[in-house]
């Protein structure tokens, strides 16, 4: 925008001098020409320099609501390189007053895991609050809570800037540690999940640290109007890789 601002001037300081020129000039015609040469040369030259800068693209800009779940309730996941607790993670959105609530469930055998996370949403963001340990039939056990909400996706995520926050963790009143998560949009583009191709989409890439809410480093999809729909998933602490792909939602 300065440089833009310079140009401009510039040309206009040569538009001034152009018509003393003339004022000053009592009968040099042919000086008088080769002035008005000049100075439409330039400021040709600084106009093209303006149009130039006026096309200069800037990085996109995503509003994580357009990329989140909106009529889609429950989803289905095919789960690869977890052998303990099957291959297939459900997924069921539950709205509240303040966001909502994810309340996920891996099936080996038998349920096998079962862990609700609640989350906080308004126009400018969303955030994790805290995450339910339940048993098998979904009773919870215990709860890890974020000293204050920590922001996971924003309305206005710039290509390539990443965002993040820390905070304390806590079970009960017990400090147990702290949480550190940050978020970078990479791009835009399709996914690919055995349930469909989808098209509208942004690429996430998180990197997670804590002692209770995973340590890992993640590259997520999600899709407009559906909300993530496949993740590739480093686990920092076992040094093992997951990757979930939508199958199903309804």
């Amino acid at each position: 925008m300065k440089k833009t601002s310079l140009i401009i001037a510039t040309a206009l300081t040569l538009s001034a001098n152009l018509v003393l020129a003339a004022s000053e000039n009592s009968g040099g015609l042919g000086d008088l020409q080769s002035s008005v040469l000049a100075n439409t040369a330039t400021i040709n030259s600084n106009t093209n320099a303006i149009n130039a800068l006026s096309q200069v693209s800037h990085p996109a800009t995503y509003d994580f609501k357009d990329y989140a779940t909106t009529t889609v309730s429950t989803k289905v996941y095919k789960l690869q390189g977890d052998s303990f607790c099957g291959n297939t993670e459900t997924r069921r959105i539950i709205p509240t007053s303040i966001g909502y609530d994810v309340e996920r469930t891996r099936t080996g055998i038998s349920v096998c895991h079962n862990k609700t996370f609640h989350y906080s949403a308004d126009a400018n963001s969303k955030s994790l609050i805290s995450k339910d340990n339940n048993d098998m039939l979904g009773q919870t056990l215990s709860t890890d809570s974020l000293k204050k909400p920590v922001t996971l996706m924003t309305s206005n995520m710039t290509e390539g800037n990443a965002f993040g926050s820390a905070t304390e963790l806590f079970r009960g009143a017990a400090r147990t540690g702290i949480f550190i998560n940050t978020t970078t949009v990479l791009n835009a583009g399709t996914a690919k999940t055995p349930l469909q191709t989808f098209t509208d989409c942004i690429k996430v890439h998180t990197v997670r640290s804590s002692q209770s809410i995973g340590s890992f480093n993640r590259i997520s999809w999600h899709c407009k109007g559906v909300g993530e729909v496949k993740r590739i998933q480093y686990e920092a602490l076992t040094g093992s890789y997951r990757i979930w792909k939508l199958i199903d939602m309804h």
